[in-house]
């Protein structure tokens, strides 16, 4: 082979060399750059607390759109509540989180009998709107509670416990201050949820 051709071909490998350490040199410095961030290890719903056992640590690149929690901020993060329903892996956003319990200043928490059929088949979950009306019970001139000046209200889901011997389950939903009355007499007789969508 001759000299020249051998010199070209040693150069040639030569700044391969360089430009594949220069690449695994940067891949490293980017991996050594990461930090660690806060994500969620279980499904956190709407109103929950964020408990010790409900946060993990993964490595995310630092600058990224998405805004994310340090892990060195986890004492704080303990304790506050999740403002909407998380799934376990989420990379925990300032945002989705506030120091303010549920139910807030004002509102009320209220338990809600409700029997088979008065909610959607496919059940509630924490964080849904619905719209309460009370039903009334019995029959003939016995209408029992929940009468029908009780007017319709919108109320904030917590939580659907599991059902009893009848079927019968009761679901905690949280009220503004002008609905609480109407709550509170609704709890006593029978109800309809009805699942609101969104712009409701």
């Amino acid at each position: 082979m001759p000299r020249r051709r051998r010199w070209w071909l040693l150069g040639t490998a030569v700044v391969l060399a360089a430009v594949v350490a220069v690449g695994n040199y940067a891949l490293i410095a980017g991996q050594d750059a990461r930090v660690d961030v806060l994500v969620l290890t279980r499904d956190v719903s709407w109103g929950q607390q964020i408990g010790e056992g409900d946060l993990g640590v993964a490595k995310a690149v630092p600058g990224q759109p998405l805004a994310s929690i340090p892990a060195s901020e986890r004492a704080g993060v303990v304790g506050q509540v999740a403002r909407s329903t998380l799934p376990a892996g989420s990379v925990l956003a300032p945002g989705q989180l506030s120091a303010q319990p549920v139910p807030g200043p004002g509102e009320r928490l209220v338990g809600l009998p409700v029997r088979p059929g008065h909610l959607p088949a496919r059940g509630l979950a924490a964080g849904d709107l619905v719209q309460v009306s009370p039903v009334a019970t019995g029959t003939g001139t016995d209408t029992g509670l929940a009468p029908a000046a009780v007017e319709p209200f919108r109320a904030r889901v917590l939580g659907v416990g599991l059902p009893d011997s009848s079927g019968v389950v009761t679901v905690d939903v949280v009220v503004g201050a002008d609905a609480a009355a109407a709550a509170t007499s609704a709890a006593a007789g029978q109800v309809v949820l009805v699942q609101l969508g969104p712009g409701a």
